[in-house]
């Protein structure tokens, strides 16, 4: 009970200084130009993030860093902080979208206590993302 009591409490701290340490490195980049300027979403991907998520997730705060992602581009997988998706290639697939979307939906509803959850069980649970 005071494990669980703990991790409610670190979870949250944790999450908000991961989530300001990667919006930190990618102002940083993006003052240095290592990676590409954020866009919003299209009126295709908004119309059929709708369709999943209905009103439930705010669109209008969603950017995507394609190709150049500077340091976030060293990991093999999408990384997605908050309400930002980076990815390596150029364009990026509706199902893939989608499921990166599934994250930002976390984040949006249950804060900054989720990045850190992620980043922990990622690191201390074997083969956690599956």
């Amino acid at each position: 009970m005071m494990r669980k009591g703990f991790g409610e409490l670190v979870s949250p701290i944790m999450g908000t200084i991961s989530i300001i340490l990667a919006h930190s490195f990618s102002c940083l980049q993006s003052l240095v130009y290592a990676q590409a300027i954020a866009r919003k979403l299209t009126a295709i991907e908004i119309s059929d993030l709708r369709r999943v998520f209905a009103k439930g997730l705010n669109n209008s705060v969603i950017s995507i860093i394609e190709k150049h992602s500077g340091i976030f581009g060293l990991n093999t997988r999408i990384f997605v902080p908050g309400n930002s998706i980076y990815i390596k290639n150029k364009g990026i697939s509706m199902d893939v979208l989608l499921h990166e979307a599934i994250h930002i939906w976390q984040y949006q509803h249950r804060g900054n206590s989720y990045a850190s959850d992620t980043l922990v069980a990622q690191a201390f649970i074997v083969d956690a993302y599956n």
